[in-house]
């Protein structure tokens, strides 16, 4: 449990770090930017996350899936990632030339708003899209080898190359969204690129098809997973677009990025926590599984623990930030932001459960399950967004996730992966219902008294902190008690 805590604060650190990026340039950008050119980095977004599924084809989950079959031998590793990287820069190769004939009328079609245009936008986010693809992958390698010193060497130096890029291109140049992709493009290219040279010059460069092969078989499967994932997570900027206008999408952008801190954490945990249950499902011999289960459940309890005071927390400081943090202009966003930061519990449970399908190669089914997700999701916005506004988009987004984790759930029970023993949470499964009445009391008095946000949710999640820690005080006195002794207080 030591080592879980130790690699999962080492991995937490580093991989906040993209979205720090974000946040760290936040305060300038929503007082420099209107909501307008925020809108525009948005909708950049949303075409590099869908570029990013196209180009990869399932590669780095098949990667990273079958490292850990070949884990053992160093050179077949090599020659794996190796493999990987010159699939990718072909299919990047034949996706662009595709984009340079078609790209203008593809972004006609998807985006009602004629400011995003391929010509003006798309170049810049398709290189930032591979050159995050291929860090991606990267990154993966030296993660799942456990190579903390590398992985922390790229993972810092791209966040401070992108943050310093996205900084000049917006205050120097004066470019706007622009600026700031472009800023991006060249921090993120220039530090994989470097990577790849210095790898390469210790290790050969060969592609083998045998390796290929494989990870096409098990991750082509997941090219509709991945966009189907990808159309749901967005689809409320989707609609956003559609149904108001650039400049709600910017506020709403802004509200996006800090409701995204859940995702991070929970990436941090599975970083830290899946490598090891794959190694552990992989070579444990039956009649140890019981006290793999246990270890398992074990991750499971401290990964929501510490997700559940993660929530807690964004919710009782959320009215500050939004406060103080962002440009007047955004403010909106604290009236709907509780329901956001709400929404992200139930993928908590569906990731957890997308674990046992992974390691039993069922990949065929997770897009059925996001694609019967993604119609229910279209469903719920098409029906809260004329009663609600912009406050529908948001229940659409929580309502969503919640039938994504029970769908999710439900295919695990089917196949009979399920092991109750696996998911004995035991005291800490009350704290996501705690947090969630939390965040719901928070939504209703502030719609009802929005001038005091900031107060209302400091109140209330206060209050909620004060009665998870008398529920957990037995907990809590123990790691006190062991403390003390420790550091002979």
């Amino acid at each position: 449990m030591k080592n879980t805590i130790k690699r999962t604060s080492f991995y937490l650190l580093l991989g906040f770090l993209p979205l720090a990026s974000n946040f760290l340039v936040a305060p300038l950008f929503t007082r420099v930017l209107p909501p307008v050119e925020y809108g525009l980095i948005a909708l950049a977004t949303l075409f590099q996350n869908y570029l990013t599924v196209t180009i990869d084809v399932g590669l780095k989950g098949g990667f990273s899936r079958y490292y850990f079959r070949f884990y053992k031998s160093s050179k077949i590793v090599s020659t794996l990632l190796s493999t990987t990287v010159i699939a990718l820069v072909a299919i990047a190769l034949i996706t662009y030339t595709v984009l340079l004939f078609f790209g203008e009328q593809l972004f006609q079609l998807v985006f009602e708003n004629k400011l995003f245009t391929f010509s003006r936008y798309g170049h810049y986010v398709f290189i930032l899209s591979f050159s995050a693809l291929l860090n991606a992958v990267v990154l993966s390698y030296f993660r799942n080898g456990e190579n903390l010193k590398y992985f922390a060497i790229l993972s810092i130096s791209t966040f401070a190359l992108m943050t310093l890029g996205a900084v000049t291109g917006v205050l120097i140049y004066k470019q706007g969204a622009l600026g700031s992709i472009v800023g991006k493009m060249a921090g993120s290219g220039i530090i994989v690129l470097a990577f790849l040279i210095a790898f390469y010059k210790k290790h050969s460069l060969r592609f083998e098809w045998r390796l290929l092969k494989p990870m096409l078989k098990y991750g082509l499967p997941l090219i509709p997973f991945g966009l189907l994932g990808i159309t749901i997570q967005n689809l409320d900027r989707f609609f956003i677009e559609r149904y108001f206008n650039l400049q709600v999408l910017g506020q709403y952008n802004v509200a996006f990025l800090i409701s995204t801190i859940p995702f991070i954490l929970l990436n941090a945990f599975q970083s830290s926590i899946n490598p090891g249950i794959l190694k552990l499902l992989e070579n444990t011999k039956s009649n140890n599984k019981v006290n793999a289960y246990k270890e398992i459940s074990g991750n499971f309890r401290l990964m929501i623990f510490f997700m559940g005071i993660t929530l807690l927390a964004m919710i009782t400081l959320s009215g500050v930030v939004v406060m103080f943090y962002v440009g007047e202009e955004y403010r909106e966003i604290i009236k709907y932001l509780p329901i956001l930061i709400l929404a992200f519990i139930p993928l908590i449970y569906q990731s957890m459960y997308s674990l046992l399908l992974f390691y039993h190669y069922q990949s065929k089914l997770l897009p059925l399950l996001s694609l019967f997700t993604l119609i229910v999701a279209v469903g719920l916005n098409m029906l809260l967004i004329p009663l609600y506004g912009v406050y529908g988009v948001a229940f659409a987004v929580l309502g969503k996730n919640i039938v994504y984790a029970i769908c999710t759930f439900i295919a695990v029970k089917k196949k009979g992966f399920y092991v109750p023993e696996m998911f004995d949470l035991g005291k800490v499964k009350a704290i996501p219902f705690v947090i969630s009445g939390c965040g719901l009391v928070a939504f209703i008095f502030i719609y009802m008294y929005p001038q005091l946000s900031h107060l209302i949710t400091g109140i209330i999640g206060s209050l909620t902190g004060a009665f998870l820690l008398f529920f957990f005080r037995s907990e809590v006195i123990s790691v006190f008690t062991s403390v003390k002794m420790k550091f002979n207080f």
